[in-house]
């Protein structure tokens, strides 16, 4: 399965929405339309992996589904948030990032924050 930018924003999305800051989220009840929940799953996988969720694992032997306890945000997921929740600059990132296919999500970052600072009217970085 190919890793997925849209699903994965809208996945940390929809835990900002419903994080309770005492319990997280449940993953299993993450539903996203037109996403199954392998992919749902697979994809929160990746989103702890990359330290931008909080969760831990409580996959068993055998499941054919990742499963996780609670999920919270990170640090580092409330800054990603902060650079892709705006729908015009995702948009923008979308229509760049389909010119070369894939981007990681570093680049990605950089990418939102290079548009934000744009929006700000702020200098781009090594300026």
């Amino acid at each position: 399965m190919r890793r997925d930018m849209d699903l994965i924003r809208a996945i940390m999305l929809q835990v900002e929405a419903a994080e309770d800051d005492r319990l997280g989220v449940d993953p299993d009840h993450l539903s996203i339309e037109g996403r199954t929940t392998p992919e749902i799953a697979t994809h929160v996988r990746l989103l702890v992996q990359a330290g931008l969720l909080e969760g831990q694992n409580t996959t068993s032997a055998g499941d054919e589904t990742w499963h996780f306890s609670s999920l919270r945000l990170t640090w580092a997921g409330c800054e990603f948030l902060d650079a892709a929740r705006d729908d015009t600059r995702w948009g923008r990132a979308r229509d760049q990032i389909s010119q070369v296919g894939s981007i990681t999500l570093p680049l990605l970052l950089q990418l939102l924050m290079s548009y934000l600072r744009q929006e700000l009217g702020l200098p781009g970085e090594g300026r």
